[in-house]
């Protein structure tokens, strides 16, 4: 990405979120891409934001009503396990993270993943209950406010 105070992360949620939204909702995003714009590239806080789409997915798919969409976190659920068994099992808070030094890889192919089943999942839920159902405000704000 060329300009180093964009966020990638939050960049490419938006994008696949516009791709997804109706064209009546793609306004929301406006204010959500004006503020990835400078909200800053820092690796390790690309890490945090990617791995707030994986739990986010995850937490989507783990309720009652969205339980059978289960196969589209596929990835999401793999990472947040993994990491959770890594840290602790006591981990439930990303503030917990926030002292380790982990970071997005070279090319950011592995954490993309877990950006884009966010919004596979948040398109899934949309096709059922309308995007008004979907949280998807929350985890750009959660994102946006992930800094060093």
């Amino acid at each position: 990405m060329a300009d180093d105070n964009a966020s990638f992360m939050i960049t490419h949620l938006l994008t696949g979120l516009g791709h997804a939204m109706p064209a009546d909702q793609q306004a929301n995003l406006v204010p959500y891409q004006e503020q990835a714009a400078v909200a800053g590239s820092d690796p390790t806080v690309e890490w945090h934001r990617a791995f707030l789409c994986a739990r986010w997915a995850k937490d989507t798919v783990d309720t009652p009503e969205h339980g059978h969409l289960r196969g589209e976190a596929t990835k999401a659920l793999e990472v947040v396990k993994e990491i959770e068994k890594t840290i602790g099992g006591e981990l439930t808070d990303l503030i917990q993270l926030k002292t380790m030094t982990v970071s997005v890889s070279p090319k950011f192919e592995v954490e993309l993943t877990w950006v884009y089943e966010a919004v596979h999942v948040a398109a899934n839920v949309a096709d059922e209950a309308g995007w008004d159902a979907v949280p998807w405000a929350a985890l750009v704000s959660d994102m946006l406010s992930t800094s060093a």
